[in-house]
């Protein structure tokens, strides 16, 4: 097997196919070409593994560069996906093989951070390479209503209504009530992000922690024009100057919270989930999720509203220019604040 970078005109179809087969059935041109072709922080890196031989591609792995605001810094950093091998290669082998040219490569020249979000098999490939998780990503749950638990363990159809009709009450009952100052509104917004979504990036530099830039480019890249899914926003303005937002959607049965971003302020935070919270509720939905790494600044009004930790999946967050434990002076890995958004689809 012979690692190489690839070439996105030519190889195009082969990993598209691949990936169709062996990594998501979401596969499609559309994906690709929204992915690899029209990210606004620049082209990926993408290698491919072929067979020496016949020259069949077997393997693909992809780093995807996003603008990142460190303290006070704008860096490009990188989320690493799409990692993919045939099943003929499926030993730990191969997967080596390409994993390492990935992570050589990927700070080449540089000190660029980068972070990924490795499925339990490929934390075997990571520590195969001596790269342990250094954070977690906590899956947390709000329930909104209790009829799907009622139906499972109550077969009467009258006493499942009024068992979940009690239920239903109760959970309205002890929501959260947020004290919302005058001139504080919350409004769907459902164009596109305009300058003051860049401007609002701009003005929390430094003050939340570090995370990715949330320029208005990217924001429309990155949830109006996702050819896999379908998002909502919800603004929240102090007399009309943007103050927040959040971004959710409820494709397929599947409410979550993919991201949430502006002002500390606690009636800005509260106000954006429970807007979201009393959506999702009324349209029937049992459940609330939102995913978010540990350590993030807005666990606490997510737990205040209601939102308890249900699993969590590994991340690894790492800076090459600085050795194997991934630190440096204006870096720490813990304050890289990543939702379920900062993931690649």
């Amino acid at each position: 097997m012979i690692v190489t970078n690839a070439d996105l005109l030519r190889d195009r179809p082969a990993i598209v196919d691949l990936h169709q087969q062996f990594l998501t059935s979401n596969s499609r041109e559309k994906r690709f070409e929204w992915l690899y072709c029209l990210n606004p922080c620049g082209p990926p890196k993408v290698w491919i593994a072929h067979e020496e031989k016949s020259g069949e591609i077997v393997g693909t792995a992809a780093a995807f560069p996003r603008r990142l605001r460190i303290g006070s810094k704008k860096e490009i950093g990188w989320v690493l996906g799409d990692f993919c091998i045939s099943d003929a290669y499926r030993s730990l082998g191969p997967a080596l093989q390409l994993q390492r040219t990935c992570l050589e490569q990927v700070g080449l020249g540089t000190d660029s951070i980068w972070y990924d979000f490795p499925s339990r098999k490929m934390l075997a490939v990571y520590k195969r390479l001596k790269i342990s998780s250094t954070q977690k990503m906590i899956r947390f749950v709000k329930p909104l209503r209790v009829n799907r638990r009622v139906r499972s363990f109550v077969k009467v159809d009258m006493l499942q209504k009024g068992l979940s009709f009690l239920g239903n009450v109760a959970l309205n009952l002890t929501a959260k009530k947020v004290h919302v100052r005058q001139g504080l509104d919350f409004l769907p917004y459902k164009e596109e992000c305009g300058d003051e979504f860049t401007a609002l990036s701009e003005k929390m530099t430094g003050t939340i922690g570090n995370c990715l830039e949330r320029s208005a480019v990217y924001l429309n890249w990155r949830y109006h024009s996702n050819p896999l899914y379908s998002c909502e926003f919800i603004t929240a303005r102090d007399n009309g100057l943007l103050k927040g937002y959040i971004v959710f959607s409820d494709m397929d049965g599947d409410a979550r919270i993919f991201d949430i971003f502006g002002s500390d302020e606690e009636d800005v935070m509260l106000g954006l989930i429970c807007q979201v919270m009393d959506r999702i509720r009324e349209r029937g939905h049992e459940s609330l999720t939102v995913s978010m790494v540990e350590g993030h600044h807005c666990i606490p009004f997510f737990v205040s509203c209601g939102f308890s930790p249900r699993d969590a999946d590994p991340v690894i967050i790492q800076n090459p220019g600085c050795g194997a434990n991934g630190t440096r002076k204006d870096y720490e890995p813990a304050n890289l604040l990543l939702m379920q958004g900062d993931r690649d689809a």
